[in-house]
């Protein structure tokens, strides 16, 4: 297990380093009065060979406005949790961690001057880019330890930017380093694409009505459009007022996971009360004190306004060109994604690698007939939109370094984040644990039905009717009823009289939705809460 460092601090250019190097941090100014901030860890476990090198990482958090520094590292993948106790997932276990409050602005990273903030995901590109120059004569073992861009969110976006930025400064000769690979987590690469997909994504797990879908598309097609005509600060409006508009539709479901409601999340929340065992302050407090290089003025924010509001014009510009060109230079591309999350949904990450060249580039029977477009499983629990803050292990995200293919074109891993109720056995037919869960569906609330619910076919176990009515196929909309006596699930169809399942005959508990509501949510156990958040 890791264990923290005794440290002793000595001033290099505005920067520190453990007596043993095993942290080692500092201010650099990339441009006039622009002071990036970065923090690296050397692994403790850290062992390289001629056949398998040891990787770094360069964490990239997103917004644009959140602190890779504080979040990503405290509240994600570093050593020390906001209790500053270790942490047995962290990354640091398999690689050395670079992390950077990027864009300049965020966290404690600074500007002098206000107007020198990015306004662009080229600028940030080349700030970063400037700050891997430097860190190459700080870090050396930067130079045979090929380099991970591995970003969330926003961040993602901006690991591809970063990449190509990178990828070319090597090959002029610039920057002496290997680029292993960039990863591209929950990342907002296609604004029209998640757009697109919010309605259909919501109404199939009862978030919405039939009747709010026809408006939320027209909504989101004229985000499309708005994109297509480059006018992108005009489409970030039409795009929050579609957030808005979901936000009424749904009874307010958390856009980062569809499984809660707006302000249920407390993992994904920035927002704090400033006391030592939260992440604002940690940073403000114990975390600044060590450091010592941070200026007094410099309040930590978890999320940092000023510079969100400076993006705002390249917020909505996708990115899946420089994904195409990462491929185009050998880089490989690798990409995951929660299940639950709304806001950078599965649908449209499978939307807009379907655009990329590699499917009319004259390989793509190469592409399906062999791995280097491959699409993997990895099944964390709880897997939202921030999918690192919840991981329970860091091997099934680790598949994405120690499972890349080498090859001249590049490759895409595109895996997706299976995801289960807590507390609650996922079965199958047969009534034996089902080792990959279905998703979970989410009815909605009050007089229209149970609060969560797991599709899976099976037989009611008291009256052995089956649970899925025969001639249906699964097409028909089906509707729940609960036995209280007996705790278990019994399903109807949506009218019809052939091929209805019968019923067990007391006491049922009937909360059905109106018929433009009913989904298709199949029969399971109730968790241990169940008919408490019914009644409720």
């Amino acid at each position: 297990m890791w264990q923290p460092s005794i440290l002793l601090l000595c001033f290099i250019l505005q920067g520190a380093v453990a007596a043993d190097r095993s942290e080692v941090w500092g201010y650099v100014e990339i441009r006039h009065k622009v002071h990036l901030f970065w923090w690296y860890y050397k692994s403790p476990h850290r062992a390289s060979s001629p056949i398998k090198a040891w990787p770094t990482i360069l964490w990239l958090e997103g917004g644009p406005g959140g602190s890779g520094v504080g979040g990503g590292n405290f509240q994600g993948i570093g050593p020390l949790d906001v209790n500053l106790k270790p942490r047995n997932s962290t990354w640091l276990q398999k690689a050395d961690l670079i992390f950077v409050d990027l864009p300049v602005g965020v966290g404690y990273s600074y500007v002098e001057d206000p107007s020198v903030l990015a306004t662009t995901d080229v600028q940030v590109a080349a700030d970063a880019t400037e700050l891997l120059k430097a860190l190459t004569k700080e870090i050396p073992t930067l130079h045979s330890s090929p380099l991970f861009l591995v970003g969330e969110s926003y961040g993602g976006k901006l690991a591809a930017k970063i990449g190509i930025s990178v990828a070319r400064a090597i090959h002029a000769g610039a920057l002496k380093l290997t680029l292993g690979g960039v990863v591209l987590g929950d990342s907002w690469i296609s604004p029209d694409d998640f757009a697109l997909s919010y309605a259909q994504l919501l109404r199939d797990v009862s978030r919405l009505s039939d009747e709010a879908v026809a408006p939320l598309n027209r909504m989101a097609a004229i985000v499309k459009e708005q994109i297509a005509a480059r006018q992108f600060t005009t489409a970030k409006m039409t795009w929050t007022n579609l957030v808005d508009l979901i936000d009424q539709q749904s009874d307010g479901v958390d856009m980062l996971n569809f499984l809660l409601d707006k302000g249920e999340g407390s993992s994904t929340s920035q927002v704090f009360p400033s006391t030592p065992n939260t992440i604002d302050g940690l940073m403000n407090g114990v975390i600044k004190e060590k450091l010592k290089v941070i200026p007094k003025n410099i309040i930590w924010q978890g999320v940092a306004i000023q510079v969100f509001e400076a993006m705002n014009a390249t917020y909505m510009k996708p990115a899946i060109d420089e994904v195409d060109q990462l491929l185009a230079y050998g880089v490989n591309v690798s990409v995951y994604n929660g299940q639950f999350d709304v806001i950078c949904s599965t649908i449209g990450v499978e939307a807009w690698v379907k655009k990329l060249n590699i499917h009319t580039m004259g390989f793509k029977a190469e592409l399906q007939g062999h791995d280097k477009l491959r699409r993997e499983i990895v099944e964390p629990r709880h897997s939202g939109h921030l999918v690192e803050r919840v991981l329970k292990s860091y091997s099934p995200k680790f598949k994405i370094f120690t499972n890349i293919r080498n090859s001249s074109r590049g490759s895409v891993i595109l895996m997706e984040n299976h995801n289960s109720i807590p507390g609650v056995p996922n079965l199958t037919k047969d009534g034996q644990e089902n080792p990959r869960p279905h998703i979970a569906v989410r009815s909605h609330r009050g007089s229209h039905g149970p609060k969560i619910l797991e599709a899976w076919r099976g037989k009611c176990r008291e009256c052995s009717e089956p649970g899925w009515p025969s001639g249906s196929g699964g097409t028909n909309g089906l509707w729940l009823q609960i036995h209280r006596s007996t705790n278990h699930f019994q399903l109807e169809t949506q009218g019809r009289g052939v091929g209805e399942a019968k019923h067990c005959k007391t006491n049922f508990i009937s909360k059905s939705p109106p018929r433009s509501r009913r989904k298709h949510v199949g029969l399971r156990r109730a968790p241990q809460n169940f008919f408490g958040e019914l009644e409720n």
